[in-house]
């Protein structure tokens, strides 16, 4: 408002100046024009006459011009009046300005120190999550590091444990048997004391059908006498069978070795034999499977296994070698099917659980491993503890 005052106030005092000035004009050409009026003739001197109304108008012009200046006068006091009011209005709207866009310059210092503090509080929960989280994990993989080293070792001291009562329990038979299972034990020095070992066997499995034709000649009627001497330097067992005379009935004699060999298949087990000597028996046909898988030939041993088992199903030693014999063929199925039939038949043998681990190991089954392990660790303190 105050601009629009000032402006009116300048546009009327142009318009004044231009009427004074206008004035001024006419009363310079009014006399010029009478001069031009009058005729160029001559006249006698008289007296001026009256003055002309234009020059008594004068004393009104210069009462007018009083009036205008006073006019002016007050139209100029008031001209700076709206112009220092207009002044003092733009100091205080300057003012109010300042103190807007101050208080706006606080307010955005005080909100950009807001933000700063909340970037620096998430920078600090990020560099801590950060460290926290990479601390887990370091910590995370040194205990599984440090769990797969203590179940491995677990593992070993387990089966060095398993395996001493195992091989103490090897059933003891008399000199063949026991070269056997050393042999089998610990590892083959030279290739002539192996060639040596296998002849034993062989000798000894000769023996063994000597020992099944005297258990078909029982059967029929005819008592065997069977009796071991000490070995010889071969490693080999001597046998001697003497026939005795029939005692249900007379005259019968005594079964050739197919016909020993299809009675003993008929009989499947050995229970007609002496004790010792069933052990025995038994202890041959395995320690030779084992020396075939120590010499690598799998498929051999796994023949002599079955033929253990075959005299006697319920060895639960038999089971678990020939499921080893079976690993080495790579047959996983059929040697976890051994020794799940070993397990069955004797819940607490650690050997068969250790095996059936490795097994479902290799097989990539680790739950089903990781379960024998922890069987066979509970079954060996219960045998520890009993």
């Amino acid at each position: 408002m105050s601009h629009r005052a000032l402006n009116s106030a300048r546009m009327a005092l142009s318009a004044v100046i231009l009427l004074i000035l206008f004035g001024t004009h006419l009363r310079a050409q009014a006399p010029s024009e009478a001069e031009a009026a009058s005729p160029q003739e001559t006249k006698p001197f008289v007296s001026p006459p009256p003055a002309p109304p234009a020059l008594r108008d004068l004393s009104a012009e210069a009462r007018w011009l009083e009036k205008l200046a006073s006019q002016w006068d007050v139209t100029k006091d008031s001209l700076e009046a709206v112009r220092r009011a207009a002044e003092m209005a733009d100091l205080r709207q300057a003012e109010r300005l300042d103190v807007h866009i101050a208080r706006m310059e606080e307010r955005m210092a005080s909100q950009k120190r807001e933000n700063d503090a909340v970037l620096r509080t998430l920078q600090a929960s990020t560099r801590d999550g950060l460290k926290y989280a990479g601390l887990f994990v370091g910590f995370g993989f040194l205990a599984v590091f440090m769990l797969s080293l203590l179940q491995w070792r677990a593992t070993v001291r387990l089966t060095q444990m398993v395996l001493r009562p195992v091989m103490q329990a090897v059933p003891q038979i008399p000199a063949a048997s026991a070269v056997v299972v050393e042999s089998a034990a610990a590892p083959i020095a030279t290739q002539r004391e192996t060639l040596r070992m296998i002849e034993s066997l062989e000798r000894l499995e000769k023996r063994i059908q000597e020992l099944e034709s005297a258990a078909s000649g029982t059967k029929q009627g005819v008592l065997p006498a069977v009796t071991f001497e000490p070995v010889g330097r071969s490693g080999s067992t001597e046998t001697k069978t003497a026939q005795t005379a029939p005692t249900s009935k007379p005259g019968v004699q005594a079964l050739s070795s197919s016909d020993a060999e299809t009675a003993t298949s008929d009989a499947g087990t050995l229970s007609e034999l002496p004790l010792k000597t069933a052990k025995s028996v038994l202890g041959g046909i395995l320690g030779k499977g084992e020396a075939l898988l120590q010499l690598g030939q799998p498929a051999e041993a796994l023949t002599a296994f079955e033929e253990a088992l075959r005299l006697d199903p319920a060895m639960v030693e038999g089971w678990v070698k020939k499921g080893s014999a079976l690993e080495r063929l790579d047959r996983m199925e059929d040697a976890l099917q051994c020794y799940d039939h070993a397990i069955a038949l004797d819940g607490s043998f650690t050997l068969a659980y250790l095996y059936k681990g490795g097994v479902c190991n290799r097989l990539e089954r680790f739950d089903e491993a990781l379960a024998c392990y922890e069987q066979a660790l509970r079954s060996h303190e219960t045998a520890v503890a009993s």
